[in-house]
């Protein structure tokens, strides 16, 4: 049961990372090009 809830915990966090790249992603077309070299 460990190993699947291990596998499962795995899954997730490639999926919170997908997320989150996405959302990073998709900054540039929210906000402007100079507010987002601020940003960075």
């Amino acid at each position: 049961w460990v190993v699947i809830k291990n596998k499962w915990l795995a899954v997730v966090n490639d999926y919170l990372i997908y997320y989150i790249l996405n959302l990073i992603n998709n900054i540039p077309c929210c906000i402007s090009d100079r507010e987002y070299k601020l940003l960075l």
